[in-house]
């Protein structure tokens, strides 16, 4: 980190109330005035600060930003008043070139009623290291392409177009593009394999950052499961442990960042935790083709496509009530998963956004940006969950066995009532009708036990 004192002074005039009224509460809301001034010298203020294209003031308490605002440049003069409370305080100041943040200091400011306080700021030039992001762990397949992707790397002064990346593969790996932010490589063996990420900001560089991808064996931790007609279904193995579930502010904010906010997301609030003991899952959505075969031998009718033609076999099936699903899954010997089952299936122990980490890409999900109905399971293998399980994102909504209730979840509050016939039950997992903000791990809805439409489906679970 490179530093080198500038001479003009910041003057913060801290003004409680109307300048002379009396506050007696810490509560009490007061003003804090701030103004940036040169020092009187007969000599212009140095090309850099000239350069300054905005100022940005932070008031914080205990680590947390309580205020945040851009001072007003007229005349030479930076200038703001911001609403404040009594107490103790840090004020920094960021002065930007840009989107770079080229100037900066800081200092600890008490705030005490009825009193004005001077308060004189050194800004300095800085260089903050930029932090490198290599991106969630992965869990694929022997022969399956592996996309790494540093597009979360920040550059901590604000340039992230100027960074540059550096991956740094295990011995016996060589990938496509070690020079690039996305980089990639396709393995032929089985292991745990660890990359790490260097980005430079053209001054310093940050710490390196850790992915690991978990390669299996074609077939590892998955079980052929065949039923009374001889069909099989593939299910694979969701270890027992605890996991966290539901949105987090992080997710909160992302959406609402994107303008893609919707009501009924409180009701994937609050993240919790739960413990969960080993299950099985399908590893792919049921399918025409397997359905078909139940029905031919239970007497139950075959399902069409959206388009009201034969549904492809591999496809999965669809116009399928809660009902069917539970039936279905009943006489494969199984069960549908709990909701926190599904998800734990979907997102693994990480809080992910999606099954393969966080952001959409078209190469990932079958959604509305990329699809014109449902396709084969299996058809994203990039998009695949941390335990193995395809099109958890997109493709069709997925039937669980839990009510739709608010959070927080407690399985003992009768939402895992199996003869409850006329409350909604939750779905999961997005449909090929769907933005990418449907698709998230986290996301819930409900609807009618009985409502059949073109994108409901489902799959099954067992327990060990």
């Amino acid at each position: 980190m490179s530093w080198s004192i500038f001479f003009p002074a910041i003057v913060l005039i801290l003004c409680l109330g109307a300048c002379g009224e009396a506050i007696n509460s810490p509560d009490s809301t007061g003003q804090v005035v701030l103004e940036v001034s040169y020092a009187k010298t007969s000599e212009p203020p140095p090309d850099k600060w000239q350069k300054i294209s905005q100022i940005v003031a932070l008031m914080t308490q205990g680590g947390t930003i309580v205020e945040q605002r851009d001072l007003w440049a007229a005349e030479g003069q930076w200038t703001r008043t911001l609403a404040v409370k009594a107490g103790n305080y840090t004020v920094t100041l960021e002065a930007y070139e840009e989107t770079k943040v080229t100037w900066r200091g800081s200092r600890p400011v008490m705030v005490r009623a009825n009193e004005t306080v001077p308060v004189r700021i050194l800004l300095a030039t800085t260089n903050l290291p930029p932090n490198a992001d290599a991106g969630l762990d992965q869990t694929v397949e022997v022969g399956t392409k592996v996309q790494l992707d540093g597009k979360n790397s920040r550059d901590s002064d604000g340039a992230n177009s100027s960074l540059t990346y550096q991956w740094t593969p295990p011995p016996g790996i060589t990938l496509e593009n070690g020079m690039g932010r996305k980089t990639g490589f396709t393995p032929s063996a089985p292991g745990l394999y660890s990359f790490l990420l260097v980005v430079h900001d053209g001054t310093d560089e940050s710490q390196a950052d850790e992915v690991k991808v978990r390669v299996l064996e074609p077939g590892s931790d998955i079980i052929q499961v065949t039923l009374p007609a001889g069909s099989q279904h593939e299910m694979v193995l969701v270890p027992a442990g605890e996991f966290s579930f539901g949105m987090n502010s992080e997710q909160e904010q992302w959406i609402k960042a994107m303008g893609w906010w919707w009501p009924e997301f409180v009701n994937e609030k609050p993240l919790q935790t739960a413990y969960l003991e080993a299950f099985y899952i399908d590893r792919y959505e049921v399918t025409n083709a397997q359905w078909n075969t139940y029905a031919r031998v239970e007497g139950k009718s075959t399902k069409l496509s959206a388009d009201n033609e034969p549904g492809p076999d591999d496809h999965p099936v669809v116009w399928i009530s809660w009902f069917e699903a539970r039936d279905y899954c009943a006489w494969a010997g199984m069960r549908l998963p709990t909701e926190i089952e599904w998800e734990k299936a979907a997102r693994g122990t990480d809080k992910r956004s999606y099954p393969w980490g966080e952001g959409i890409d078209d190469d990932k999900a079958n959604h509305w940006w990329n699809g014109d109905g449902a396709m084969p399971v299996g058809k994203f293998p990039q998009g695949v969950s941390p335990h193995g399980a395809y099109d958890m994102a997109g493709n069709i909504w997925e039937w669980t066995s839990t009510l739709y209730r608010s959070y927080p979840y407690d399985a003992t509050d009768g939402r895992e009532n199996p003869d409850e016939d006329t409350l909604d039950r939750v779905h999961r997992g997005g449909a090929w009708g769907c933005d990418p903000v449907n698709l998230r791990t986290s996301r819930r809805t409900g609807f009618s036990p009985d409502g059949r439409l073109a994108i409901f489906g489902f799959r099954c679970a067992r327990s060990l």
